[in-house]
């Protein structure tokens, strides 16, 4: 049994939470493991321990912030959530539709990561049915003209 302890970390970034946070001291060699809010990651170690009478193993970490420019999409005909943004903050998921009458070819959500880039690729903006129509009326077209030459 240990007999000693340490206080609660003291760090100077108001985003940076850990398990117990609001414990006034923390028993010897106990280890706390530190994490950010949504749109925010870890820089420096993830947990800490501590290791004698006031003192802590490690510093502590820092939360920063992280996001992602817009997509870059040159597919004109393709919408997302809050198009007119420059940049869109961590963790932050938009959804893509497309212009009336095209269909959506990709995941219809994007969701900005902790590397600042987006999770999937742009999805693209696709006429859909218009190949299967063509196909359609010229086969149609073609029966009857087929079916009204022998009759």
């Amino acid at each position: 049994m240990t007999a000693f302890d340490c206080p609660a970390p003291s760090p100077t970034d108001e985003n940076l939470n850990w398990t117990g946070k609001g414990k006034e001291t923390y028993n010897g060699d106990q280890t706390i493991e530190y994490s950010c809010p949504k749109g925010f990651k870890l820089k420096g170690v993830n947990n800490n321990t501590c290791i004698d009478e006031d003192r802590w193993a490690n510093l502590d970490p820092a939360c920063t912030a992280f996001n992602c420019s817009a997509p870059r999409s040159t597919d004109k005909h393709l919408n997302w959530t809050d198009k007119s943004n420059e940049t869109y903050n961590g963790d932050q998921t938009i959804e893509y539709s497309c212009a009336e009458g095209l269909e959506l070819k990709g995941s219809k959500t994007n969701t900005c990561t902790d590397q600042n880039e987006w999770k999937n690729e742009d999805p693209t903006c696709n006429s859909g049915n218009v190949v299967q129509v063509f196909w359609y009326f010229f086969l149609m077209t073609t029966f009857y003209s087929i079916f009204s030459f022998y009759m």
